[in-house]
C-alpha cells in the first residue's frame, strides 16, 4: 500500500477479501487480500477488465457490502454514483429528487430547498431544477445523482463507469465536473475501463485483476510499464496510435 507520510487519507483498504458460491457449490474469491490508500482531495482512477471485482470493493468502501475479512476506514460519508444512473433519480423534478435525500435524513421544508438549490448550484442544474428529471440527458443524470450527494455533505464520491452509454458531449460535460468538484477538495473515485476519457484528470491510478491489486501508483508510472502489461490486466493500452482507418477498430 502507497505511503502517503503525514498526508491525509480519504480512504484506507486493509486486507479485504470477499468470497461468493458458483453455480458448482463451491466457492471463488472476488476480491482477495485488497489493500491501497487513497489520499484526501484526489482523484484516483480504478480500473480493470470486466470481473476483476472493482464494482464490488466500491460498494464495500461505501458501506453497501461487508467484506469478508479485512477493514475500511474513511474520513468522512462516501457516496455512489451508479452506473444506471436512472435507478438513484426518484423525484419528478431534480429539486424534488434532492430533497427526497434530505428528508430521508431529517432536513425538510426551506432548509431543504435551500440545500438542494445550492448542490444543484455546484452540479450546473439550477436552471434545470423544475424541469422533469426523465428529459435530462445521460450526462445530467450524473450530475443529478452527484448533487444529491453533495448535499448530504458527504466528502468522498465514487463514480461507476461515468462514461457508459454517453456521447461525445456527455463526456465532455461529466469530466467538466469531475474537474471542478477535484480542484473543490472533494474525494474523488472513477471506476472505469475507458480509461482514455479520464486517465489524465487523476492522481492515482489503481488496477485489479481477478480480484488482486496489481499495480498501484501514479498514471505515469502505469502508462511506463507499457502495452504488454495492460494486455495482461485486460485493458486496452490508451496511447495507441490510430494512424489510418485500419487503426479504428479494437482487436
Amino acid at each position: 500500500m502507497a505511503d502517503f507520510g503525514k498526508e491525509a487519507v480519504a480512504i484506507e483498504v486493509h486486507g479485504v477479501s470477499k468470497s461468493f458460491l458458483n453455480a458448482e457449490g463451491g466457492s471463488f474469491k472476488a476480491l482477495d487480500e485488497v489493500s491501497f490508500a487513497i489520499p484526501k482531495g484526489s482523484l484516483c482512477v480504478v480500473s480493470g477488465q470486466n470481473g476483476s471485482g472493482k464494482s464490488l470493493l466500491m460498494t464495500i468502501i461505501a458501506g453497501l457490502e461487508k467484506p469478508a475479512s479485512g477493514y475500511i476506514r474513511t474520513d468522512s460519508k462516501v457516496g455512489l454514483v451508479f452506473q444506471d444512473a436512472d435507478s438513484q433519480i426518484l423525484g419528478e423534478t431534480p429539486l424534488e429528487d434532492v430533497c427526497f435525500g434530505l428528508s430521508n435524513t431529517g432536513v425538510r421544508g426551506s432548509r431543504a430547498k435551500d440545500a438542494a438549490c445550492e448542490a444543484l448550484k455546484k452540479v450546473g442544474l439550477y436552471e434545470k431544477r423544475n424541469s422533469p428529471s426523465h428529459f435530462l440527458s445521460g450526462g445530467e443524470k450524473r450530475r443529478l445523482a452527484i448533487a444529491s450527494i453533495l448535499a448530504l455533505g458527504f466528502g468522498t464520491i465514487i463514480m461507476d463507469e461515468p462514461y457508459s452509454n454517453l456521447d461525445y458531449a456527455g463526456v465532455k460535460d461529466v469530466n467538466k465536473l469531475v474537474g471542478e468538484l477535484s480542484t473543490s477538495g472533494v474525494t474523488l473515485v472513477i471506476l472505469s475501463h475507458e480509461i482514455e476519457k479520464c486517465l489524465a484528470l487523476a492522481g492515482r491510478f489503481i488496477v485489479l485483476k481477478k480480484g488482486r491489486l496489481v499495480f498501484d501508483g501514479t498514471p505515469q508510472e502505469g502508462l511506463s510499464l507499457g502495452g504488454e502489461t495492460w494486455e495482461d490486466w485486460g485493458i486496452r493500452f490508451p496511447l495507441s496510435a490510430y494512424p489510418s482507418l485500419d487503426s479504428l477498430v479494437w482487436k
